[in-house]
């Protein structure tokens, strides 16, 4: 028998299920563009019609119904179990998913009963909802009209649970409007205001980037009892908006916030029904919401990113931001400053998160420290300058939830949170507020002769504040937060002791306290002569303080002979003793930087810099004064050949400050250093770097 003849094919003869399938890839591809079925589906239909009796077409299926083989090469699955007809031929390994897994999406699918199975759109105005009165005993998901649950419903219908922070917003919606109150009150009559109710409904103003941020907080280890995670919220985020005012008035009062108890009753209807309710609805898409590990990274960036980026003991003591957190928690529902110091802090945070690159986060910050500012402003009113009208409520309930000193220094920390926030933004203005408000309340928190442990909440703002009014332009143009006084008695009450922001060198800033009142005595001489007994009122008692610093020198050799353990911190110690040299020979008795002794100084300090950056040594995060006061005293060239110039060094180390740490008063102080640079090129003359501040009008924090 002759082979048979091969018979060319015609368009007749050619199978479907060849011929239709380029088509059939080509629509499925561009599907998702379209609203409706495309022509292929047609084509198929009509191609499916025409097959002859005789042949069937093998059962087939999309690729993400059939085998995780076929599902990775995008290839049609004849669903044949266990072992597909595709990975047969090919002799490929064929998998299958949990069974549990593969129905699990496609019951979350289906939309609920009663419902329309298409979205509306959703640039369409919703229809106006009719709430219920909200009764404490009640659940908190408002009545609404049939048409709104439709519409939430059918518009989430087909996104499965993911049980994120994503479905806590799909719940309540987004955030957007202003909220700004300065207290809450008792919750027993329905308001008329329905800002709250559209809150509960989700078309109030909750967004993604508060909800994370308010969670951080919640997921803080507690530190006391009295602190809720729903109390927190209720203290910080479930505030109506008030009215809109034509005139842009947005001091309005919080009204009728709810009560814990309803909130745990929302909790608990929200666990029991939680299968019926997520079936059918689930947050927009967004696609720069974070899920998984990048979620929980954020949930805690305050307390495991920020707050140990500006640590100086790392893991060898607890952080002092701590402090900040627990009296946070233990006030947050006891009037304004409590609530001040609560959004101070998730200012801080979300302002840092910015300058990483997180710009979604923008708003919320302006927002918190907004209002954090003016609970903080009126509260210290109401203390100092007496409270007139609507403010006396205010601080009956104050005053009646806690008692003044704890207040007091809730206070405190809440400016320094403030003064944080600022710092990390790049401000150079706006801080004279928060400083008056820091040195009317340390007389009354940091009292003469009082002691306080090194561990405890009280001394850790103590060096907080005393580190940020040493190392800023107020205290050299004007009065210091801290007296004189009440820094030497508690900076020498912990000699041995490891501190957050300046490790083991608190005894140091007492005598840098002493150094910038010697820079303030000599600047309020300018224009002026000088005297015999004026020249040995500065001259003299700056001498004594470099001797007093050579003594801290000694100081701390024995410390670390019999401590070894902290010998790393060192370096910080020791960059600071050589700043405050620097600041001795430089600002007070004004020699120019082309000096040895001051380019000895320089380089010295820049090699401790450098040691601490290339080794990773604690305390190089609390090193940009030493870095600023370096930069200032250089001068352009004068080494040996071979090595780096001293200006090219400092660029570098900057550099690294800024990608270290995204403070933005960095690139401040960098701008001042070039200036002083431009008008001192060779380092022949004295150029104060405060007279520069004063012709910007600037004011600054080198922290």
């Amino acid at each position: 028998m002759s082979p048979p003849i091969p018979i060319s094919p015609s368009p007749s003869t050619v199978s479907p299920s060849i011929s239709i399938r380029p088509h059939l890839n080509f629509q499925t591809s561009q599907s998702s563009s379209y609203a409706g079925p495309g022509p292929s589906t047609e084509s198929h239909r009509h191609d499916s019609l025409s097959l002859s009796p005789g042949r069937k077409r093998r059962k087939v299926t999309r690729s993400k119904l059939g085998c995780l083989t076929c599902r990775r090469r995008r290839k049609l699955c004849d669903m044949t179990k266990p072992e597909c007809g595709a990975c047969v031929r090919l002799k490929m390994e064929c998998t299958w998913p949990d069974e549990e897994a593969t129905r699990q999406p496609r019951r979350r699918s289906q939309p609920a009963v009663g419902l329309p199975s298409h979205p509306p759109n959703r640039t369409s105005t919703p229809n106006t909802t009719t709430l219920a009165p909200l009764q404490p005993s009640s659940t908190l998901i408002p009545r609404s009209t049939s048409h709104q649950h439709e519409r939430l419903a059918a518009r989430d219908a087909h996104t499965p649970v993911s049980g994120t922070m994503e479905d806590f917003v799909g719940i309540f919606g987004e955030i957007g409007g202003d909220v700004n109150g300065n207290t809450t009150m008792p919750y027993d009559t329905p308001s008329q205001d329905m800002g709250l109710m559209d809150w509960l409904a989700g078309g109030g103003s909750l967004d993604e980037a508060t909800l994370q941020l308010w969670a951080a907080d919640c997921l803080a280890v507690p530190t006391t009892q009295t602190f809720n995670a729903f109390d927190s919220l209720n203290s910080v985020l479930l505030q109506p908006t008030p009215p809109s005012d034509p005139n842009g008035n947005t001091n309005g009062q919080v009204d009728h916030p709810l009560t814990l108890a309803s909130i745990e009753e929302a909790r608990s209807s929200s666990r029991n029904g939680s299968r019926s309710r997520r079936a059918s609805r689930s947050p927009p898409s967004r696609n720069d919401t974070p899920t998984g590990s990048s979620q929980t990274a954020l949930l805690n960036y305050f307390h495991e990113s920020l707050s140990r980026l500006v640590s100086c003991t790392g893991d060898a003591a607890p952080s002092a931001f701590e402090s900040f957190t627990k009296l946070a928690n233990m006030t947050v529902g006891r009037g304004p400053a409590g609530q001040g110091l609560h959004l101070s802090i998730l200012a801080w945070t979300a302002r840092h998160m910015v300058n990483r690159g997180l710009m979604k986060y923008e708003a919320v910050s302006e927002k918190f420290s907004s209002q954090a500012t003016n609970l903080v402003n009126e509260r210290m009113v109401a203390l100092f300058d007496g409270a007139t009208g609507a403010e006396t409520g205010v601080q009956a309930q104050a005053e009646e939830n806690q008692d003044k000193d704890t207040e007091k220094m809730t206070l405190l920390a809440a400016s320094l949170m403030l003064m944080q926030f600022k710092i990390c933004r790049g401000d150079v203005w706006g801080f004279g507020t928060i400083v008056q408000h820091l040195t009317r309340l340390v007389p009354f928190v940091f009292r003469e002769g009082q002691t306080s442990q090194p561990d405890s909440m009280h001394y850790q703002f103590f060096e907080n504040i005393l580190y940020h009014d040493v190392l800023g332009s107020f205290i050299l143009n004007g009065q210091p937060m801290v007296p004189n006084s009440i820094a030497s008695h508690h900076s020498s009450t912990a000699l041995e002791t490891l501190h957050t922001l300046t490790g083991v060198s608190l005894p140091l800033f007492s005598t840098m306290h002493r150094v910038a009142a010697l820079v303030r005595q000599r600047r309020s001489r300018r224009g002026k002569g000088w005297s015999d007994e004026d020249l040995l009122d500065v001259v003299q008692p700056a001498l004594d303080l470099e001797a007093a610093l050579t003594e801290e020198k000694k100081r701390l050799d024995h410390l670390v002979s019999t401590k070894p353990h902290i010998a790393s911190h060192r370096y910080l110690h020791e960059a600071f003793r050589t700043a405050s040299l620097l600041q001795i020979r430089y600002q007070v008795l004004g020699e120019p930087a082309c000096s040895l002794n001051i380019r000895l100084l320089v380089r010295q300090a820049l090699s401790l810099l450098e040691a601490m950056c290339d080794q990773n040594l604690p305390g190089f995060c609390s090193a940009h004064w030493v870095l600023f006061l370096a930069a200032l005293c250089s001068v352009e060239g004068g080494q040996a050949e071979g090595e780096l110039d001293d200006r090219d060094r400092i660029d570098r180390i900057y550099d690294d400050f800024m990608a270290d740490f995204g403070f933005l008063n960095v690139e401040r102080s960098r701008k001042i250093v070039q200036e002083v640079w431009t008008r001192n090129s060779g380092g022949q003359v004295f150029v104060d770097w405060l007279d520069i501040l004063e012709e910007y009008d600037w004011e600054i924090f080198i922290v």
